[in-house]
């Protein structure tokens, strides 16, 4: 399990395509239904449900899947604007988005949190000095 909390901008600059320990504080700003998803392969045809968020902190945006009993276990725990702490999961290629996407795994904690500031707000005000 991380020790530290990283953002999201060294996530998606530093690893891909592995399993890896991490942690990020995050505000979910977007989020999706519950969704069907089906893929034929050679072997049959293979049915689930996903649904996404949108994670940002002061160093970018990813999005996260939880696919199938992830699904079913995170998706009445993950609200829109409030933080979270994010340990561990998968960072995958996203070329839909041109970036990389949080795969949430067996490995995944996910547990909700009100630290510090406003995580992802910062760009939105400007300091004015006196």
């Amino acid at each position: 399990m991380a020790s530290t909390v990283d953002t999201i901008a060294t996530l998606t600059s530093s690893h891909k395509n592995w399993h890896f320990s991490f942690s990020i504080n995050a505000r979910v700003v977007d989020k999706t239904d519950v969704l069907s998803w089906r893929k034929e392969e050679e072997d049959g045809i293979k049915e689930g449900k996903y649904f996404t968020v949108t994670l940002k902190d002061k160093s970018g945006e990813i999005e996260a899947i939880f696919f199938n009993e992830y699904a079913t276990k995170f998706y009445n725990t993950m609200h829109l604007n409030h933080k979270y702490n994010i340990k561990d999961g998968q960072i995958k290629d996203n070329k839909k988005r041109n970036g990389y996407e949080l795969i949430v795994t067996n490995k995944t904690e996910i547990e909700r949190i009100n630290i510090g500031e406003p995580v992802g707000i910062e760009k939105y005000f400007k300091k004015i000095d006196n």
